[in-house]
C-alpha cells in the first residue's frame, strides 16, 4: 500500500466512504483518482476546477440505502455518453471488468476492459455491477 492511499484512506484492504453531504468531494475523489478518464471509452479530459465537470459523471451502479454512504466502488467515472448507455442498460460491465453491449432485442455483445484507476480499491465493486446488470439481464 502507497502513501497516497493511506493518506486517502482508500488502501487495498478497506475503502470508507463519503457522507451524501460530501458528494461533490466524492465526485471530485473519483475524478482525480481516474485521471479524468471516462471508464467505457478511455477518452481523457481536460480537468475542469469550475462546478461540475462539463464532460464527466459518475455513474452509481445502484441506488444509495440506508446510511447514504457514498463509497468509490459503487460508482465510475464515465462521459455524458457512457452515463446515458449505462442507465439505459445499453451498456453493462461483467465480473471480469470488461464493457458489455446489449441491443434492444437483448442480445449482450463483449467489449473490451475497462479503464480502471491502478489501485484495485477503488475499482468497482462486483456486488454493484452484478446489481446494475441484473436490472437488465435475468439469468
Amino acid at each position: 500500500m502507497g502513501k497516497d492511499e493511506e493518506a486517502s484512506g482508500f488502501s487495498e484492504m478497506d475503502q470508507t466512504g463519503f457522507a451524501f453531504g460530501q458528494a461533490v468531494d466524492y465526485v471530485q475523489f473519483l475524478l482525480d483518482a481516474y485521471g479524468y478518464r471516462c471508464a467505457v471509452t478511455g477518452h481523457v479530459f481536460t480537468p475542469h476546477s469550475a462546478g461540475p465537470h462539463p464532460d464527466l459523471s459518475v455513474f452509481m451502479f445502484e441506488p444509495l440505502e440506508g446510511s447514504s454512504i457514498l463509497l468509490p466502488g459503487k460508482g465510475i467515472v464515465v462521459d455524458m455518453v457512457a452515463h446515458g448507455l449505462l442507465a439505459k442498460g445499453h451498456v453493462l460491465i461483467s465480473d471480469d471488468y470488461q464493457i458489455l453491449t446489449r441491443a434492444d432485442d437483448g442480445i449482450v455483445q463483449p467489449g473490451g476492459p475497462l479503464h480502471l484507476p491502478e489501485n484495485r480499491a477503488l475499482w468497482p465493486d462486483l456486488a454493484a455491477i452484478r446489481y446494475h446488470r441484473g436490472q437488465f439481464i435475468r439469468n
